[in-house]
């Protein structure tokens, strides 16, 4: 019962302080300030200056609370020369958070925005934490300067910070900010996107809170009881220590009053048992007390366990659904990819398909009608009875088929040679002067039958890193195409020109030239595209697409520019390593 009297007289003297206090602020004011600065004075003659400091926030607070604006950032100051002696930067930045705040209260937003700037730079050098909260800081007092621009900006890094944290709340409140900074500006696009997603994300809250509340704000809120009832078990176990303390003083102040009268007084011998009974009696009680508190205390420890438990249970839950998301996940990906493979190799068989009907529709036709005239002309002369004129005709006829059905033959060996063993390149440094020389002096007769002129105009210095005999056959079928669709008394030119990494080379004739639509069928598989030269000499069409698959191979690209009656030129690169 004295315990309880001695509580409620406590709350009644608070009470009483605190309506003093308020009644005479101004008085309590001073003389908080007075002592706290002579507090202050005293560490700082003793040489501990962090305690001095510290003692000068203090009053520097009480004139904040008080709305003495000055005075508090005059005692601030103070407190960070103090800490500039001892360089504890740590205090200052501390202090400057403080300042930014008054100023804010003074409505000086301007300097406020100083500070806080002071703040986030030491925050954002060191890694602590606040920066968002700095960024936020700045973004407000950019805002009562109408500096909207900068908001933005301050506003945007913070955002990015808390999307790395996926700090839901920090991510709303930029939202919410951005929306109303747009709607400042008249910006009703940006204003609106923003307005959108901060709804979306204050409804992720909404429902993340309703889907949680039922399971662990009830452990929350079980958690805070328990903190509280330990508490009040804590205060009552401090307030009976402080009785047994009182009750052991007078014990011993008796015990001495006791010692005093022993020898005259009997009665007083008898008062000395029972009080001393009586101090037994009481400190059994407080064992008896202590011995609750701590079963008490060891019951909520046990129930602090249990709620722990809870949150480890649910967590491993959580991380064993989300493994079998990401497998899960995994599987789709594994078999969107497994689906692109076999769409890559049905696109390759078909294409390999149109291929195979190409190189027949060749050999039932390029191939069996030369060979079928060539066996006719042969049956006329074995005949004979024919004039020598019509004899010279035939032969020369025969030369002509002979020629086009090697051509293609050579061809069709190395086109089938490519799909059956696939292009193995051995590059090399080889001269593409020497290779360009070569097919001029092969070409030559051939030229001469039409008049045409073939230039050479690459030099000694023209020289590529690629495959001998691949770049041999492109260039042999390149210049063959040029006499091919070259008319009489024409030119063939052969040219180079080089950058950094790479030679391109090129064939260049006046010749009958191909139309816009012709140049996108030429390297089409899918079509089987020929065209007659301007002797009626026949090709495949494989020719071209040849030399595309050699120059690829040798990491080059082709690439063909025609005008129709003007000339066609086709160009190949070629790296220089």
């Amino acid at each position: 019962m004295h315990q309880y009297s001695f509580i409620i007289f406590s709350f009644l003297f608070y009470f009483i302080f605190l309506i003093n206090l308020i009644a005479q602020p101004s008085n309590i004011t001073a003389q908080n300030v007075e002592k706290l600065l002579e507090k202050s004075n005293e560490k700082k003659q003793a040489g501990d200056i962090k305690e001095a400091s510290r003692f000068l926030n203090e009053i520097a607070t009480i004139y904040w609370e008080n709305r003495n604006y000055d005075e508090a950032i005059n005692y601030f100051n103070r407190s960070i020369e103090l800490n500039q002696n001892i360089g504890n930067q740590s205090g200052i930045i501390s202090i400057y958070s403080n300042l930014a705040l008054i100023n804010a209260d003074k409505n000086d937003y301007a300097k406020a925005l100083q500070y806080f700037e002071k703040v986030y730079a030491w925050r954002k050098k060191n890694g602590e934490d606040g920066i968002r909260s700095s960024l936020i800081n700045m973004s407000v007092a950019s805002g009562k300067l109408k500096n909207y621009p900068q908001v933005i900006i301050y506003l945007e890094q913070a955002l990015e910070l808390a999307r790395q944290k996926y700090d839901l709340k920090d991510m709303r409140l930029c939202y919410g900010m951005l929306y109303e900074t747009y709607s400042k500006m008249d910006n009703n696009a940006k204003s609106q996107e923003y307005f959108i997603l901060y709804k979306d994300i204050n409804e992720m809250l909404s429902k993340k809170n309703e889907d949680k509340a039922s399971k662990y704000e009830k452990i929350k809120i079980e958690n805070e009881n328990l903190e509280k009832t330990k508490k009040i078990k804590e205060l009552e176990l401090e307030l009976a220590q402080k009785e047994l303390m009182k009750e052991e003083e007078k014990l011993v102040s008796i015990g001495k009053q006791v010692e005093n009268l022993m020898a005259n007084k009997t009665k007083q011998e008898l008062a000395l048992e029972n009080l001393q009974k009586d101090q037994k009696i009481k400190e059994l009680a407080i064992v008896s007390e202590k011995s609750k508190v701590e079963a008490e205390k060891q019951k909520i420890q046990n129930r602090l366990q249990n709620a722990n438990n809870k949150i480890y249970y649910s967590i491993t839950v959580i991380i064993f659904l989300g493994l079998i998301g990401l497998f899960l996940l995994y599987l789709f990906f594994d078999r969107k990819q497994k689906n692109k493979l076999l769409t890559e190799q049905r696109d390759k068989l078909n294409e390999l398909n149109h291929i195979k009907d190409k190189l027949f529709s060749i050999i039932a036709h390029d191939l069996r009608s030369p060979m079928i005239a060539f066996h006719n002309f042969s049956t006329l002369l074995r005949m004979g009875g024919i004039s020598e004129e019509e004899e010279i005709l035939l032969v020369d006829n025969m030369r002509k088929i002979s020629g086009v059905t090697l051509e293609t033959l050579d061809i069709l060996l190395n086109w089938a040679k490519t799909q059956m063993h696939g292009i193995n390149p051995k590059p090399e440094r080889i001269s593409m002067y020497h290779l360009a020389e070569k097919q001029k002096k092969f070409f030559q007769a051939t030229a001469q039958f039409k008049n045409i002129t073939i230039e050479n105009e690459l030099s000694e210095d023209d020289v590529a890193f690629a495959d001998r005999v691949q770049m041999d056959t492109v260039l042999r079928n390149l210049v063959n195409n040029a006499i091919k669709f070259t008319n009489k008394n024409g030119k063939i030119i052969i040219v180079s020109h080089k950058t950094v990494e790479k030679i391109y080379v090129g064939v260049q004739d006046t010749g009958i030239g191909i139309s816009e639509q012709n140049i996108d069928k030429i390297f089409n598989t899918k079509v089987n595209f020929t065209t007659k030269g301007t002797e009626k000499e026949g090709g495949t069409g494989l020719g071209l697409m040849l030399c595309k698959d050699f120059v690829e191979a040798n990491k080059g690209l082709i690439n063909i520019k025609s005008k129709e009656n003007e000339g066609t030129l086709i160009t190949f690169s070629l790296p220089l390593k």
